[in-house]
């Protein structure tokens, strides 16, 4: 039966398909345990930009997910059992480590119930200084901003050697955003941010572990996952620990060839 409503799905006429896909969109994905085996992972998961009223936060990961109807288009009516399903499904998380940092999350939040992805734009909760390419929170603002400052970003893009983004690429980037004076960041904030990158490499990274600078521009600027992009690995905890590792370590070894930086203290 759930072949035949594909087959017959991927039958319709332009205008027909485009209503039904736009009802469709609205579906939550984590009651989908498995693709439509006729259908290829664009058309299961196409890519919408975000309407004016949907919910967005700082986190590309995320709103990549809602953009692409792993989690719902609009942003909204989240759970952490909604953000496991839709990290394993996107980007083939271990479920220990999608589980980790889901209900993590949850859990730092501080929030009951429901959820939306601008909640977890609540400064200082998950939402941290020191971002990639996000400019840190204005002192008298709750929220972070979502959008991509382009300074920042671009700064980020100089930082790469031979057209990708490597562990030492994404270390030299860190150290230059925490040393920055208006930048507070605790021990605690500091080991996210590590996990946040570890993450990039690994579901992103290749066999190399070093990013396309045209993959993390989709992703990243875009929140679009690249045309044709499958995730080559599980990606696990320990894994996730290991690279984490590997750039806090490439971070002090920055840190100790540029000892005039201000808050360049070692981890």
């Amino acid at each position: 039966m759930i072949a035949i409503l594909c087959l017959l799905r991927l039958q319709l006429d332009s205008h027909t398909a485009s209503r039904s896909q736009a009802l469709l969109l609205r579906c939550p994905p984590y009651k989908r345990r498995k693709p439509c085996p006729y259908a290829s992972g664009e058309s299961v998961h196409p890519y919408v930009a975000p309407g004016p009223d949907d919910s967005r936060s700082p986190c590309p990961a995320l709103n990549t997910m809602a953009n692409h109807a792993y989690l719902p288009r609009d942003g909204r009516r989240l759970t952490g059992t909604v953000l496991t399903h839709a990290l394993m499904e996107c980007y083939n998380l271990s479920w220990p480590l999608a589980a980790f940092l889901s209900w993590g999350g949850v859990l730092l939040l501080g929030q009951d119930g429901l959820f939306s992805l601008h909640d977890l734009a609540r400064h200082n909760r998950i939402e941290h200084d020191a971002s990639i390419a996000h400019i840190n929170t204005p002192s008298d603002e709750e929220y972070a901003p979502a959008n991509v400052d382009s300074t920042l970003y671009n700064a980020f893009l100089a930082d790469a050697h031979g057209g990708r983004i490597s562990a030492r690429d994404i270390a030299r980037a860190r150290v230059r955003r925490e040393a920055e004076k208006s930048t507070h960041v605790t021990a605690v904030q500091q080991e996210i941010a590590r996990g946040e990158v570890a993450l990039v490499l690994q579901v992103f990274g290749g066999e190399s572990f070093s990013v396309p600078l045209d993959v993390i521009h989709s992703w990243w600027h875009d929140e679009r996952l690249p045309e044709g992009w499958r995730p080559t690995r599980k990606t696990t905890l320990l894994g996730t620990i290991h690279w984490s590792t590997v750039i806090r370590d490439h971070m002090n070894d920055l840190r100790d060839r540029q000892p005039h930086v201000e808050n360049a203290f070692r981890i």
